[in-house]
């Protein structure tokens, strides 16, 4: 094992950093009979920008704004970031006893460490599969909001209730968008510009619940009060859909709806914001349309079928009624669906569905990348997990004697996961590839997390170190650079990783 790099001075700065945080509790303690609470900030501890800390407790004590209601103009920090590659992890690290001394650390594929912030009270970091942006949770009740693209962290301003706990990828979470209770959208947060949307008096009304979240979380499919609608994070609107079941692509690109006339339902295809609407053709059931990239339509039902501009509804061979939820992989090649309580594999090229046994429990993973397809069981008590070769369509499994408690992250190729198991003692991380490989990420069985970086073959995790925490960065099955006191890394673009080119339609 190697150390990581020492940063010249930081041993100075630290000092300086801890006197001038005595000078301002005292501060604090001269101002506590002033109506106005102080406003807190973030410094960068390598870019000399002298702005203050705030000292915050190492325990909740209810909720708080954080900032004052206006304060969500208050600038952010910015530090000149050494060159780090495309990607960066970011991690939090200072001993969990002592929340005030907690550093946001920036760090290349290597685990070199190439800036860090001062941000005391943090406890959580999430981001999306391939995001510029990260949200953290801070104490006693606040989240700051990390762009890669700028090497810049702000704290975050909410003008009413500040919302608990941390948004999961795919559940809330997206590249750009954070929403808060996905079962009854309250609070929207746009990552990039910090804009904070009250959703509990909007158009959405209450009990409103997320189906689907595109990869970007630009658009969201979501139950209202009054029915099916799209929402856009964006700029908050609210697109009421006139149908009995819609689903949006992988991508977000396409939004499916079939509406209810009598006799027949009609199939339409279009953006998800209304443009290029075009008529599909019709069906005889109550079912959700897929949208497929060559402009068919996966109808998922009691009598699944394929459905196009030049194709009549057309059953699928095996007759295994499908539903929610659905994957499809971006080539549009194969879909994994539910079929009652196990998983079915849509062979979108030969139309035909075909029952996966020893499946109970298992759910398609709808988060990250659809390059390739994961499932993994849902039952903690269960064992197992599946993938699905792009190339052949071949059904892999893994762990079959392992029980799994679920994907964590995935490469952003989607061709390596890290999946959580049940160990003797703990639960611990595996990585998974698509031939069905399973390589333990560290002898130790206490993992607490583990994050793929988007080129797969390097794994960030977190260890548990008696009271405390370790973080391990390096390459699968080579040197690793350990960082103590480092916990809750992810994986973040800087912008540099080009678009992956336009598929060509089948």
């Amino acid at each position: 094992m190697r150390a990581p790099t020492d940063q010249p001075g930081l041993g100075t700065g630290r000092r300086m950093m801890a006197a001038l945080l005595m000078v301002l509790c005292l501060v604090a303690a001269t101002a506590c009979g002033d109506d106005a609470a102080p406003t807190p900030e973030v410094t960068s501890t390598e870019g000399g920008l002298g702005v203050p800390d705030l000292p915050v407790p190492t325990e909740p004590t209810g909720p708080t704004t954080g900032l004052e209601p206006d304060a969500s103009e208050a600038p952010a920090v910015t530090s000149p970031m050494a060159q780090a590659g495309p990607t960066v992890l970011l991690h939090l690290e200072g001993p969990i006893a002592n929340r005030e001394a907690t550093d946001v650390v920036i760090r290349n594929d290597e685990g070199e460490e190439v800036d860090r912030f001062r941000l005391p009270g943090a406890i959580g970091v999430a981001a999306a599969p391939g995001a510029s942006h990260a949200l953290i949770q801070t104490l006693p009740g606040g989240f700051a909001r990390y762009d890669a693209t700028t090497n810049t962290l702000a704290l975050v301003g909410f003008p009413g209730a500040v919302p608990t706990g941390l948004p999961e990828p795919g559940a809330g979470l997206g590249r750009l968008a954070a929403l808060w209770g996905a079962e009854d959208l309250t609070t929207l947060l746009r990552l990039d510009t910090g804009d904070v949307v009250d959703l509990s008096a909007g158009e959405l009304g209450e009990g409103a619940a997320i189906l689907q979240q595109s990869a970007d979380g630009e658009h969201l499919l979501v139950t209202t009060g009054a029915g099916l609608a799209v929402f856009r994070p964006a700029d908050g609107s609210v697109r009421a859909l006139d149908g009995i079941g819609a689903a949006l692509s992988s991508d977000g690109a396409l939004l499916a709806t079939v509406t209810a006339p009598d006799p027949d339902r009609v199939v339409t295809v279009g953006s998800p914001d209304g443009s290029d609407q075009r008529v599909v053709g019709t069906i005889d059931q109550a079912a959700v349309p897929y949208p497929l990239p060559d402009g068919r339509v996966l109808v998922a039902g009691q009598t699944p079928s394929l459905l196009g501009p030049d194709l009549p509804e057309t059953p699928l061979e095996g007759a295994v009624p499908i539903g929610r939820p659905i994957r499809v992989s971006v080539d549009g090649r194969w879909a994994l669906a539910t079929a009652g309580e196990s998983l079915a594999l849509v062979d979108l090229t030969a139309g035909t569905v075909t029952p996966l046994p020893a499946t109970e429990g298992f759910a398609p993973l709808t988060f990250g990348p659809a390059e390739v397809l994961w499932a993994v069981s849902t039952d903690p008590e269960a064992p197992g997990g599946l993938v699905v070769d792009p190339s052949s369509g071949a059904v892999v499994r893994f762990l079959d004697d392992t029980p799994v408690v679920g994907v964590e992250s995935v490469s952003a190729d989607g061709q390596r996961a890290a999946i959580n198991v049940v160990g003797a003692d703990d639960v611990t991380s595996v990585v998974v590839d698509v031939t069905g490989t399973v390589t333990p990420v560290l002898s130790s069985p206490d993992r607490t997390r583990s994050w793929v970086h988007p080129g797969g073959t390097v794994v960030a995790s977190e260890l548990a170190a008696g009271s405390d925490r370790t973080l391990v960065v390096g390459p699968l099955g080579g040197d690793v650079v350990e960082i103590e006191t480092g916990r809750s890394p992810v994986w973040l673009s800087t912008g540099a990783i080009p678009a992956p080119p336009d598929r060509p339609s089948r």
